[in-house]
């Protein structure tokens, strides 16, 4: 965070500011363009707001009698567009933000305002930790496996021992605006290492088996074809021209920051697969809703099970009892140690879990301990 007086309106180029917050009305419209021009130096979108306290504007309109002032005053007090203000007082034309067809943000007026800036924010940072939470957690799992949708890992040691690790990314030539770390080939901008050279690597040997593995799924090749990019991969899987696209800087800002065409990938990868976990699972619960029964849930090795209650067929109706029977019904799909270690990938048999053989065999001692339960434990409300 930088924090100075309107002296650093001009002059000055640091790099990564993507918000400019305005103490009080600028005292012109050019002082307003200049000190939000501080941010984007890099062809970033930025916010630039405006915070004054209620009723300033009425106290201060009658000393802003210029030109630039009173372009300043309308700016701010107006109901329309804020862009056709800017541009018909600095260029002399009227840009207007629904007409443009260069592709511009939005003012608050002609789009959602500041609520869609929160939602942005917010919508940012959540795919940022998960993004981060896969790229840690491949650390020690395997990433051509997580690609590939594998639970049984059969190709990790060769993905990574055939010049894919770490000394793949050698190999691509990062623009230097992208802010790629040489060893990982991740932006710099999202890793704790950051750009020191001597620290240890955050998430070595994760990005190149991604993606040599990425191109070869059906998905990854959906989001080649959507983004343009067209060629086939070389018998010996080392084409040239891939890699070079994976270097070059993504068209657009991704997470905030500017960033190559391979983390990019990496990104829109990961992001997908969540939005598709997250179908699914709202087909699945939407399934059980139909039914209306009371239903059963088991697990097919150890006979757990789950007696879930609707309130149309004589439940309690109790609004807490339905989510608990959503919870524990979702935990009963699927791998319950994965789920519990944060896993994405929870579609297979948790009995048969090979990802984590020890949190594995915890739960089969849990499950062992419950079914030795003797009375006055073990009643039929205690069963599960």
């Amino acid at each position: 965070m930088i924090v100075a007086t309107s002296a650093l309106g001009t002059g000055v180029d640091f790099p990564g500011i993507t918000l400019v917050l305005h103490v009080d009305i600028p005292w012109g419209m050019i002082d307003f363009a200049q000190e939000s021009g501080r941010a984007g130096r890099q062809g970033e979108d930025v916010d630039s707001v405006i915070v004054m306290e209620e009723g300033r504007i009425e106290r201060v309109r009658y000393k802003m009698q210029s030109p630039d002032e009173q372009a300043m005053l309308e700016f701010v007090r107006t109901r329309g567009c804020r862009r056709k203000i800017n541009g018909r007082f600095l260029d002399g034309t009227e840009h207007n933000c629904m007409s443009d067809e260069r592709g511009l943000a939005r003012c608050d007026n002609c789009g959602d305002g500041w609520t869609a800036l929160e939602r942005r924010q917010r919508q940012t940072s959540e795919a940022k930790a998960r993004v981060e939470h896969v790229l840690s957690e491949l650390v020690e799992d395997c990433p051509v496996c997580w690609v590939e949708g594998r639970v049984t890992c059969n190709a990790g040691t060769y993905a990574i021992g055939d010049g894919w690790g770490d000394s793949a990314t050698l190999e691509i030539r990062f623009d230097q605006d992208t802010h790629s770390c040489y060893r990982c080939g991740l932006s710099q901008k999202f890793c704790n290492t950051g750009q020191s050279t001597g620290a240890e690597c955050q998430w070595p040997n994760v990005a190149g088996p991604m993606l040599r593995t990425i191109r070869r799924t059906r998905k990854g090749a959906e989001i080649l074809e959507r983004w343009e990019f067209f060629d086939e991969e070389a018998a010996d899987g080392q084409n040239r021209e891939y890699v070079t696209w994976l270097g070059r800087r993504h068209p657009r800002r991704v997470l905030g920051e500017v960033v190559s065409n391979g983390f990019a990938l990496l990104v829109e990868f990961i992001s997908q697969q969540h939005r598709e976990i997250g179908r699914a699972d709202t087909s699945e619960t939407e399934e059980q809703g139909e039914d209306g029964e009371d239903e059963a849930v088991s697990t097919s090795a150890s006979g757990l099970s789950w007696i879930g209650s609707s309130s149309r067929h004589g439940g309690n109706g109790n609004t807490h009892s339905l989510e608990l029977d959503e919870i524990v019904c979702r935990w009963a799909r699927g791998c319950i140690v994965c789920r519990a270690r944060g896993r994405d990938r929870t579609d297979h048999a948790w009995q048969d879990c090979q990802v984590d053989l020890d949190h594995t065999e915890a739960a089969n001692e849990g499950v062992r301990l419950m079914n030795g339960l003797q009375a006055p434990l073990r009643t039929t409300g205690f069963r599960c």
